[in-house]
């Protein structure tokens, strides 16, 4: 799995034809569309640690940071570049993090207030994009804001 940096410059270098960000990114020739909003939640037992934290060009490495620094936490870090295996460290009962609520079915968490709330994008070449490619974005789009929606009520 890829970060949002990894999978913009992999389409733009066309080894992609559409992706699915979490940070806010741009670039010439690339169009940008919310999909939804995404919950963070702090998951496992913060107490006995440690913080298994995400690479630092990951999008939840700016909010886990934030969180560590505001409550003035100062305990063991392991830095883990896949989602996956950090929730299967919880699953076992290793560590805690911040997680997208979306992915914290089964483990034990706490939400985090709306300003550990983030935004998704899909992305696509703006010239490139096949009318299937189009269809499928735009299904997409048409799902999550229903999701979204649905959420809010």
């Amino acid at each position: 799995m890829m970060n949002s940096l990894e999978v913009l410059n992999a389409l733009e270098h066309h080894d992609i034809d559409f992706g699915f960000i979490e940070k806010p990114l741009s670039a010439k020739n690339i169009r940008r569309l919310p999909l939804f909003n995404d919950q963070l939640v702090l998951a496992g037992n913060p107490s006995i640690g440690p913080w298994l934290i995400r690479e630092k060009t990951s999008g939840v490495y700016y909010y886990t940071q934030r969180y560590l620094e505001e409550n003035d936490i100062q305990k063991e870090t392991m830095t883990v570049q896949n989602n996956e295996i950090i929730i299967a460290l919880l699953k076992k009962g290793f560590g805690c993090s911040i997680i997208s609520q979306r992915a914290a079915k089964g483990l034990v968490y706490q939400k985090l207030s709306e300003k550990y709330s983030r935004q998704f994008y899909s992305i696509t070449r703006e010239q490139d994009a096949s009318s299937e490619l189009t269809s499928v974005t735009q299904w997409i789009q048409k799902k999550s804001d229903f999701q979204t929606s649905q959420q809010n009520l």
